[in-house]
């Protein structure tokens, strides 16, 4: 399933996103994440480590 988000933060730690609808969220689950950046598509496999309801 494509969810769209949007980057909320992004530091050397973490890749916060705010989905763009509400999904149920399963802590430690893998997740596939497109993150489009200009021309470049970075494609890779992330864990869902923490959910504060907004990002």
């Amino acid at each position: 399933v494509d969810i769209a988000s949007t980057v909320v933060r992004n530091s050397d730690t973490e890749l916060a996103v705010a989905l763009s609808q509400a999904v149920t969220i399963v802590f430690g689950e893998t997740w596939c994440v497109r993150y489009y950046s200009g021309a470049s598509v970075w494609e890779f496999d992330t864990t869902v480590l923490s959910y504060d309801g907004d990002t």
